[in-house]
């Protein structure tokens, strides 16, 4: 990292939070020029220290030290302190009558700071400055765009499902190429720790729990364990629905008139179709008559689905094998009218997946309606197949290490951030060490293949893929957005 040196009165003098006083100390006074510049030397340091004041709940303890390169090393003093901030900005507050800056809050006057936690959960700004009690010279050091304090119980990142000894528990991982959090951490066994206990039963999945979106404050969890949560009737009729809820079924923006604004759209295996819900309905309703010339159909699949997982633009992606052979369905139910062909893209809504490695053992699927690509996952590697590109063999992204199994894959949804819907995890799990890995890559999300392209600026310190390890086993994965 570049030394950053900022010299003289700074912004900061403006809203008047430095404090004044009075030295009537003996010194001999230096000009500028025999004095020099008070440089602040982030070099060296490590990515936890760099990122040490990104992340923080009430009662840590934070231990961080700065080095500074000045002439008169004798003459400075010190002061760590942090804006609070709304919206992540600096922003000022209704006062009385009028709108104020809000004041700095010091945390310490020491060079080295040692910081039990005591401001408010909350947005902050922080800042260490350097200042020369003779001169009035200072240097300031911002240590991050913006750090978040939390309410304990609540954190957003990336939500990972593992397995600990035989006990579940979550982890919670965020990186600095995720753009709306805070930086690179890992809270290991985040939910033992906020409750005293690990969760009943065999990991199974974690999910966001507002119908299938990340962007509440909450998620579901399932283990192997029964439990007395109690849920509503089930819809009446005769039916077998596959594992699969769509992600979006309406559009708030651009809605198009008389779309099929389903509820919620489900597979049925007894009848080998897709079949809308309505909430206002007692059971699940039908889509019209599919028409001679339509290129798929949605009423009637050849053979029951593989897989079934939400792909770009909320279009509906179905893995089929059909007489040895396995195809790629792609179906849109979403803000379209059912006019009878609900084909996602013409003749390209079957694909012939013949010509992608391994398709034939993969476990575990991904995509996102930010691209067209999907994601597979073979016990040892992963691959990535774009139907828009006109491929027609697949790409290898990861192949593990001897003994090593990929145990989960995750890509999050587009979001309105640069990032969002370009970033695939695979996890894996190494049975002879007894070690779990969290695979970061950053990806074109249409071609499927890896793209360092956001990650110079944003993640300058990483790698594509960038690794961490030390998990359990992880078997599910989501991004929770605590608010």
């Amino acid at each position: 990292m570049k030394t950053l040196t900022y010299i003289a009165i700074f912004l900061f003098a403006s809203i008047g939070f430095i404090a004044c006083y009075d030295d009537e100390g003996n010194y001999t006074y230096l000009s500028d020029y025999e004095a020099g510049e008070i440089v602040i030397d982030t070099f060296g340091l490590s990515q936890a220290e760099r990122t040490a004041l990104s992340t923080l709940y009430p009662g840590d303890t934070v231990e961080l030290e700065l080095n500074v390169n000045y002439a008169y090393m004798e003459n400075l003093r010190y002061r760590w302190f942090a804006l609070p901030l709304t919206n992540y900005s600096y922003e000022p507050v209704q006062v009385g009558n009028s709108l104020e800056y809000p004041p700095a809050d010091t945390i310490s006057y020491e060079k080295k700071l040692h910081w039990m936690v005591d401001f408010d959960p909350g947005q902050y700004r922080f800042y260490f400055m350097a200042e020369d009690s003779v001169r009035g010279l200072k240097a300031y050091f911002q240590m991050s765009n913006y750090g978040i304090i939390y309410t304990e119980g609540t954190f957003d990142g990336l939500y990972l499902l593992t397995e600990y000894d035989g006990e579940t528990d979550i982890d919670v991982y965020t990186s600095s190429l995720m753009l709306i959090y805070t930086g690179d951490s890992v809270v290991h066994r985040y939910y033992s720790q906020t409750t005293g206990q690990t969760i009943p039963g065999k990991p199974r999945f974690i999910h966001g729990s507002h119908t299938g979106s990340t962007s509440r404050d909450g998620y579901l969890v399932a283990t192997d364990q029964t439990n007395d949560r109690k849920f509503s009737t089930a819809i009446s009729g005769d039916y077998d629905l596959a594992p699969f809820l769509a992600h979006e079924t309406r559009s708030s923006y651009s809605a198009v008139e008389g779309a099929i604004d389903a509820d919620q759209i489900v597979y049925d295996l007894e009848s080998h179709s897709f079949r809308p819900y309505y909430s206002a309905g007692s059971s699940l309703s039908s889509f019209r008559s599919t028409s001679g010339d339509a290129y798929i159909d949605a009423n009637d699949m050849p053979t029951d689905p593989i897989a079934i997982f939400n792909g770009y633009n909320e279009r509906t992606y179905c893995i089929t094998e059909e007489e040895g052979v396995y195809y790629l369905y792609r179906f849109n139910f979403y803000n379209v009218v059912d006019d009878g062909d609900l084909s996602a893209d013409g003749a390209r809504s079957k694909i012939d997946l013949s010509g992608c490695t391994g398709i034939a053992e993969a476990t575990l699927f991904a995509a996102n309606n930010y691209g067209h690509a999907f994601y597979y996952a073979t016990p040892d590697a992963v691959h990535s197949f774009s139907p828009s590109s006109g491929a027609t063999t697949s790409n290898t992204l990861y192949t593990c290490e001897p003994g090593e199994e990929v145990t989960a894959l995750y890509t999050w949804n587009s979001g309105g951030w640069p990032t969002a819907g370009i970033i695939l995890w695979i996890a894996t799990w190494d049975e002879n060490a007894q070690e779990g890995k969290l695979i970061e890559f950053e990806i074109d999300a249409n071609y499927g293949t890896a793209n360092w392209s956001f990650g110079p600026s944003m993640a300058p310190d990483h790698t594509n893929p960038y690794i961490t390890t030390g998990y359990g086993k992880i078997v599910s994965m989501t991004c929770v957005d605590a608010e």
